[in-house]
């Protein structure tokens, strides 16, 4: 859905794409189309078509920290519970947290609506689980805050509400994740059975090498804190980094989501063998058709191993737009990039009336 234009405006998106594109100066332009031209330099000197923003460029919370935001963003994700269950759990941990707040922290990371393909929570969260059993993640905090945050939730609801602890720490180690787990073992309300982690060297050994290669036989120190609190801990395959970030949307939690399912990622559409790069750029170069030949730059870019994001901005469009231009070359070629005519009476830049 396309975002509804400023009523006082006097340009469409069509428009303030000839203006970026064109030759022209600022003050012809402007003279041609009927505008002021202050408006022809502002669009030449933006980007994209859309109108900014409006409100604060960085929306923040009045009443939650950046660390409590992360929280609750963790907390749904792993959880996908409704709005009412999780403010029934956090509130314990938030006394700050109300109802609004909590639905605008959720709007505010894209997660306020759960997708269709997320709709079944987890069941590790439901059942087969004890009530002792935790799942502790880290992510690198967003913005400017800083350092990690480190996350315990109980897999199942403990008296009526999930049970979630919270710390912020400035590493990544094994001796950063031993310090929170003994944390989470003073704050818990019972005693912890076992506790489900990432395969980051954080919480195991690497794979094929000792933890620290000097001392072969020195133990993980997050091994030694489970043993030492008599606590069994359940390793899972995982391909996250160190540095994985609090992501807005769903899109870090669908691919684990489908890789459980055993669904097939879907795959990008290839493009034609008759052309590469070099031939499609050469092309661009001799069309007198400029938005014919940035949609040919931006498929030669995907040419050289680009993806449809990285291309989408090089012709400042979404990635859907760049699979649909895709999908006209490879049916049609370089002309099937050309703009067909518009249906309707012609607009003011093509001179009508």
């Amino acid at each position: 859905m396309t975002r509804k234009l400023h009523p006082c405006a006097r340009t469409n998106a069509k428009l303030r794409r000839e203006i970026q594109e064109s030759a022209e100066t600022n003050k012809a332009l402007a003279a041609r189309l009927g505008l002021n031209p202050k408006t022809v330099a502002k669009w030449r000197s933006r980007t994209t078509t859309s109108d900014a923003r409006k409100g604060p460029k960085r929306p923040a919370s009045t009443v939650l920290s950046a660390v409590e935001e992360a929280l609750i963003v963790v907390f749904r994700k792993h959880t996908r519970l409704p709005l009412n269950a999780c403010l029934a759990h956090l509130k314990p941990r938030i006394p700050a947290l109300s109802r609004s707040a909590l639905h605008r922290c959720l709007k505010r990371y894209g997660v306020s609506r759960i997708p269709k393909d997320l709709a079944k929570r987890p069941t590790e969260f439901e059942l087969g689980a004890e009530p002792s059993d935790y799942a502790i993640e880290f992510c690198a905090m967003p913005g400017e805050a800083g350092g990690y945050l480190y996350t315990a939730i109980s897999r199942i609801a403990i008296s009526q509400t999930r049970f979630v602890f919270a710390k912020v720490i400035k590493g990544v180690s094994a001796y950063d994740a031993a310090d929170f787990l003994d944390d989470l073992c003073e704050n818990a309300p019972g005693k912890i059975s076992s506790v489900k982690t990432t395969d980051h060297e954080a919480f195991t050994h690497p794979k094929g090498r000792p933890w620290e290669p000097k001392y072969p036989d020195r133990m993980h120190p997050f091994r030694k804190a489970c043993l030492a609190s008599r606590i069994r801990p359940i390793v899972m395959e995982s391909k996250s980094s160190a540095r994985m970030m609090v992501l807005k949307g769903w899109r870090d939690v669908l691919p684990k989501v489908r890789r459980k399912a055993g669904e097939p990622r879907r795959s990008a559409i290839g493009l034609r063998t008759d052309f590469d790069a070099q031939t499609v750029r050469s092309v661009a170069e001799r069309l007198m058709d400029r938005p014919q030949a940035r949609r040919l730059l931006a498929v030669a870019a995907i040419f050289d191993g680009a993806t449809r994001t990285e291309a989408a901005k090089i012709g400042g469009v979404t990635p859907q737009t760049v699979r649909d231009w895709v999908m006209r070359f490879n049916a049609y070629g370089p002309e099937g990039l050309i703009d067909s005519p518009p249906p309707g009476q012609p607009s003011r830049s093509q001179g009508g009336g």
